[in-house]
Order: C-alpha cells, then structure tokens, then sequence
C-alpha cells in the first residue's frame, strides 16, 4: 500500500512531509498498462488536476488545472491578459457537445452559460474568456 492512500491527522501529515517519501506524493501503482486513456484520467484524478479547453476556428487547446479553482485562475493559466483584464467567461462543457454544432447553436439552445471571476471551473469545461486590458 501507498502512503498516498492512506489517511493521516495534521499533526501526522506535519512529520511526514518533511521526510519526502516518495510513496507519499499522489502515485499510482500498476503493474500492467493495458488502456494509457484510463491511466491518463486515474493519474489526473489522483493529482487532484482537471482538464479545461479553449476553442478557436484554427484550435483546440486543453489545458491542466489544480482542482477547487476558480475560472479567474483559469483565464490566468492561458495569459496574464486574460487575468488581469477578465471580465466573464462563457462555459460550455464538453459533456453537452453532442447537442449542438457549434457555439452560437449552443448559445441559441442555451448550453452556454455566462460566469463571474469565482465559478469553479470543472473538469472539461470549454472556456471563452471575455476581457479588456
């Protein structure tokens, strides 16, 4: 067993990260890799990191986040612009792409939908970042 999985008090949690054990940062231990996809989301979900995406006409782009943040921190992880500047974002999320064609689709269906600096972005959302610098 990984000292990652198991469950420790504060106090506890005080003395063993000094030590730097490696079984105590998030690991996963496999002996045999058959789906790398599955592999892929168990790593992602054990480092508490999400996937968001930006789309463009020429890209699509995912990018990594830490879990818990908000979509400020987001726009922030793409360019400091978009930080510095934001003024809302509009989200849709991959979940809901079967339902429409593209963006204005599902704006006219009302998939998208229009957040401040604190909604918590969650796991495959598609950003559009709105802001002016």
């Amino acid at each position: 067993m990984l000292l990652c999985d198991l469950e420790f008090t504060e106090e506890e949690a005080i003395v063993l990260k000094p030590l730097q054990l490696v079984t105590y940062k998030p690991s996963i231990g496999k002996n045999n890799v058959e789906d790398i996809n599955n592999l892929i989301r168990e790593v992602l979900k054990k480092t508490e990191i999400i996937l968001f995406f930006t789309a463009g006409k020429k890209e699509v782009h995912a990018w990594s986040l830490d879990k818990g943040l908000n979509v400020l921190e987001a726009a922030g992880k793409i360019h400091s612009d978009l930080k510095r500047g934001f003024i809302r974002a509009e989200v849709v999320n991959c979940r809901d792409l079967d339902n429409f064609f593209n963006l204005a689709e599902a704006k006219a269906k009302g998939f998208v939908k229009t957040y401040a600096r604190d909604y918590i972005t969650e796991e495959n959302d598609i950003l559009d970042i709105k802001f002016s610098v």
